[in-house]
């Protein structure tokens, strides 16, 4: 606890010490949730220190993690990320952690996804070099792939794991651009070594834009525990008229898993609007197209997703389609989701899912919205149908409340049919943020990026907290 101390201490110092030159943000955020049926909790403090001087930057996260009652779970107090950088006009270095994107849905991938709060990052060093058009990048770093879910902290991939990557990337007049990139996985825990190659194409142009990447994978396969090759390509073509624009997404992959199978360090194509995938790039092939058009400041979108694999054993289709109005100072936002899903879970055969959202929203007096959710779903010859209810009320610029009602109309998995849900949300003194929960939510399927996963029904109060200046 005395070296978390420490390290605020001497960011103060350096504050006074440099005077106006140096600026620093502060963030810090508390996690709390209480089980009622099991008197389990959890207590999560996360603060961040933010540093800029002249090209110098420096990042420090410190965490703090209480488990109580919570199995195969420790209690932890410690420096979770860190990272220094020098930002220069053509060459930049960062050493710590830090994230990554190289070309898009065939490249290195390494975010936060504040969806299923998976964190991916890396603990190395990284460098790029752009004289005049060229841009030329390089990192050796160790990866990392955590996740937070349902109150504790997982660690999915091998962490003895250890990357290097080179890429270059030439721009000619905001017209064209070309890439290539090289990446090394040497696998320590198998004495094995993975590889991938990818180039990528960019030609945006006024009214259209073209992106093509394609990736090639070669070395251990740690999914299938074998030496194999791999395949990934993806192309998006972009069409902008007037008031209207159109996407067309096609991709292909096969055994392009680079990294292991539960989890990627290479970003695969996710084309539909909810997430889902077959096979996260091992076997698919795909299509997407989407269409949205403005008219009277209103706004018309939908997308249309068709992904199988090279048997067509199965198969996964999703239409989207959403229409936005805005009458006077109000707004009314209408969706409705199907997801088609064949042979994509082992105990069923054929899922369908018919989702509606329908929210209103007052904008004058005291601001309100209300939204009515609509879920029906069909797993084999067992159906049954979610409705929630829920209603935001800003009662005071600083002060939300807001309630949700969720019924389903049959008992599924022993998961219950009945879930009611109040919070409130208060600002106050400009930098602090107190939420507050209590209640009950249904479970379910969670998916962003292709990875799915299932949240347990939650029961009892939550409690968040967070400051920044």
């Amino acid at each position: 606890m005395k070296k978390l101390l420490f390290f605020p201490l001497v960011f103060v110092i350096i504050i006074y010490t440099f005077g106006a030159e140096f600026t620093m943000n502060f963030s810090h955020g508390t996690d709390g949730m209480l089980w009622t049926d099991s008197s389990a909790y959890i207590i999560n403090n996360s603060d961040i220190i933010n540093t800029i001087y002249g090209n110098l930057e420096a990042s420090l996260e410190l965490k703090t993690y209480f488990p109580y009652k919570i199995q195969s779970t420790n209690r932890f107090s410690k420096i979770w990320k860190r990272s220094i950088k020098y930002n220069g006009e053509n060459f930049n270095v960062t050493a710590g952690n830090f994230y990554v994107s190289k070309a898009r849905n065939t490249g290195l991938s390494f975010y936060y996804d504040d969806q299923l709060h998976i964190d991916r990052y890396l603990d190395g060093i990284s460098a790029s070099f752009s004289p005049n058009m060229l841009h030329m990048n390089f990192l050796a770093a160790t990866p990392y792939s955590k996740e937070y879910k349902d109150g504790v902290y997982i660690t999915h991939n091998d962490t003895t794991d250890f990357l290097l990557s080179l890429g270059t990337d030439l721009s000619l007049n905001k017209r064209f651009e070309l890439g290539m990139n090289f990446d090394y996985l040497n696998i320590v825990s198998f004495g094995r070594s993975d590889k991938l190659t990818n180039i990528y194409i960019d030609l945006p142009f006024d009214i259209f834009e073209i992106y093509s990447s394609f990736g090639y994978r070669s070395g251990f396969d740690r999914s299938s525990f074998a030496n194999n090759s791999g395949f990934s390509s993806y192309t998006n073509f972009l069409l902008y008229l007037s008031s209207t624009s159109i996407g067309l997404e096609t991709f292909y992959s096969d055994s392009f898993d680079f990294g292991g199978s539960g989890f990627r360090y290479a970003e695969t194509p996710t084309l539909t609007y909810s997430g889902y995938s077959i096979n996260r790039g091992m076997d698919e092939i795909g299509g997407r197209l989407n269409v949205q058009t403005t008219f009277s400041s209103n706004i018309f979108k939908t997308d249309l997703a068709y992904i199988t694999n090279k048997n067509r054993d199965k198969k996964l289709s999703e239409i989207y389609s959403a229409l936005t109005l805005y009458p006077g100072n109000n707004s009314i936002d209408f969706s409705l989701n199907y997801i088609y899903e064949y042979h994509l879970h082992s105990d069923i055969d054929l899922k369908q899912t018919l989702k509606s959202d329908f929210e209103f929203s007052i904008a004058s007096g005291i601001p309100i919205k209300l939204i009515n959710r609509e879920e029906f779903t069909s797993e084999d010859t067992l159906n049954y149908l979610d409705s929630e209810l829920e209603g935001d009320f800003t009662l005071l610029p600083s002060l939300t409340i807001y309630g949700t009602f969720t019924y389903r109309n049959k008992d599924v998995r022993n998961e219950g049919t009945m879930w009611i849900l109040g919070g409130a949300r208060f600002d106050f003194m400009n930098y602090n943020t107190l939420q507050l929960e209590v209640g009950s939510r249904k479970g379910g399927i969670v998916c962003s990026g292709g990875v799915c996963r299932y949240e347990d029904p939650f029961k009892g109060i939550k409690l968040k907290y967070t400051f920044s200046i």
